[in-house]
């Protein structure tokens, strides 16, 4: 391998890894990601093929490494979105027990998880974007984790049915 050859794929994974970690597997980056597989990856397929019928292996693989690092990414994304949610899921879960207890010594739950002062912070998410929403009657209360992969669906927790259902708009 030469050395343009390793430098470039370098700065392709290190793009890729950039991206997916700022996209984070939301909507938007999904429709970037695949309209670039589409709009550039199927062009420099075709490139690839070309240049490999010319003998021009390494460009070939350039083009290859190009079309692969947009998918790699992509996929990154999208697991760095499942395990934003879980981690939301999971710190939903673990209140549950708090917000019981609460509601056996008060009468009620807390009104926003702000109010009491025993519950933790959310985990940290990137961007200042908020994932997890808590509701609460007094009476009721449900958990809401939004799916940003989706424009209007996520997930919700009811403290009725104690466990986790999918919606969408």
């Amino acid at each position: 391998m030469n050395g343009r050859f390793v430098l470039w794929n370098a700065i392709a994974l290190t793009g890729a890894v950039s991206l997916a970690a700022i996209g984070r597997g939301n909507w938007l980056h999904q429709v970037l990601s695949m309209g670039a597989l589409l709009w550039i990856g199927s062009p420099l397929l075709f490139f690839a093929v070309a240049l490999a019928i010319k003998r021009r292996r390494t460009d070939a693989m350039l083009c290859i490494a190009a079309i692969g690092f947009i998918a790699l990414q992509l996929g990154m994304g999208m697991g760095f979105l499942g395990w934003d949610i879980r981690r939301g899921k999971d710190y939903c879960e673990a209140l549950v027990p708090m917000l019981d207890r609460i509601h056996e010594q008060q009468g009620r739950y807390p009104l926003t998880l702000e109010a009491e002062s025993s519950i933790p912070p959310p985990p940290p998410r990137r961007f200042g974007t908020s994932l997890i929403n808590y509701y609460s009657t007094g009476e009721t209360f449900t958990f809401e984790v939004n799916n940003p992969a989706e424009i209007f669906g996520g997930f919700v927790y009811r403290h009725d049915a104690r466990y986790w259902e999918e919606w969408r708009d």
